[in-house]
């Protein structure tokens, strides 16, 4: 699948080694072993394992990130989006949990998942970002190269695909919290 035109850019929130850029998410988008599900039934079971995955602090970390992965690809086959949608709700604690985790590659898959979702799932899934918006801009002061970057590219993601009167106010209120070295292109 290409990405929209809008996310072909050049710019990068941050370059050099260990940063994260658009070009990087878009990359890993789509770049996961695929699975099929083959009934909805399918689908319910693999977002419940998801849940139970990242939830669990004494799972494998490799675990975690497969988990999220499998949510991807679920994301990509859209069997039926209002199943997704609803199971957005169970997954908010999950995503929270991920995106405050110690391990950078957690965080930056969870980061990577999360922009997937805004661009594949859009305006749909408003409320589940809205409840990972504040956990990604307090990320883009971390002093992980990768995580920070990871957070504002996601950000990024999210603001280009998922609109919603709700996000002002948490923009808002980051907004002065931010540092002025971090570059979210916004």
């Amino acid at each position: 699948m290409d990405p929209p035109k809008s996310f072909k850019s050049t710019s990068t929130i941050q370059s050099g080694p260990g940063a994260a850029d658009q070009e990087f998410f878009i990359k890993e988008f789509e770049e996961i072993p695929r699975r099929q599900f083959v009934s909805l039934n399918s689908i319910e079971d693999n977002i419940s394992t998801v849940k139970f995955n990242l939830e669990n602090p004494n799972l494998d970390w490799q675990k975690r990130i497969e988990a999220m992965q499998v949510f991807r690809c679920i994301l990509i086959d859209l069997a039926d989006i209002d199943l997704i949608v609803n199971g957005l709700k169970d997954l908010e604690n999950s995503f929270q949990l991920s995106l405050k985790d110690l391990r950078s590659k957690v965080v930056r898959e969870a980061c990577i998942t999360t922009a997937y979702t805004s661009v594949r799932l859009q305006n749909r899934c408003e409320k589940f970002i809205e409840t990972l918006l504040p956990l990604l801009f307090n990320l883009t002061q971390n002093s992980a190269k990768i995580m920070s970057t990871s957070a504002a590219v996601a950000i990024r993601f999210i603001i280009q695909n998922t609109h919603s009167s709700r996000f002002i106010p948490i923009i808002h209120h980051f907004k002065f919290k931010i540092k002025r070295n971090t570059k979210i292109l916004l």
